[in-house]
């Protein structure tokens, strides 16, 4: 890490489900903004899709499987019906046969990227089975697809993401 100027990045918090001050999980929470709304993610660097063909030909990949981001369907379903012009592939994703949606912008702590596809997964798998794990409700995890932009440090022991681009 020589050449890492910890001073070029944005410190941002992390949340951790606690009882009695101890860790019930490993699983952090970080905030990301879209459109001007803070939406509370699983940070997961392992969330994945694997692309059907016609998604595999329309991004232009070799690979079945990639790095991509989670959004529960009703905030999918509401991006999609306010922004026309964003690209949704229908079906891209054969682990459970859901859409994916490009969002050409997103903001983490004060860096602006993009453009990210998110996966489309429904609301009951983020509001009720992983919330109930973490430090508050989410609305979807951020992987591959966001993460790629970014250098991140993660500290666990003070709860805390460094970030930069």
């Amino acid at each position: 890490m020589s050449d890492v100027n910890i001073e070029q990045f944005d410190v941002l918090n992390l949340g951790f489900q606690k009882k009695d001050r101890q860790y019930t999980n490993a699983f952090p929470s970080i905030e990301i903004n879209v459109l001007s709304v803070t939406l509370p993610m699983l940070f997961d660097t392992g969330a994945t899709a694997k692309l059907s063909e016609d998604a595999k030909n329309i991004l232009n990949s070799k690979d079945t499987f990639i790095g991509t981001s989670y959004i529960v369907s009703s905030i999918f379903d509401k991006w999609r019906h306010e922004n026309p012009s964003w690209q949704v592939i229908e079906g891209a994703d054969k682990l459970l046969n859901e859409s994916m949606i490009r969002v050409p912008q997103i903001q983490i702590g004060t860096r602006t990227i993009g453009p990210v596809w998110f996966t489309r997964r429904k609301d009951h798998n983020f509001h009720v089975y992983m919330s109930s794990m973490m430090d508050r409700k989410i609305e979807g995890a951020i992987g591959g697809s966001l993460l790629k932009y970014l250098r991140v440090i993660i500290d666990y022991p003070n709860e805390t993401a460094y970030v930069s681009n």
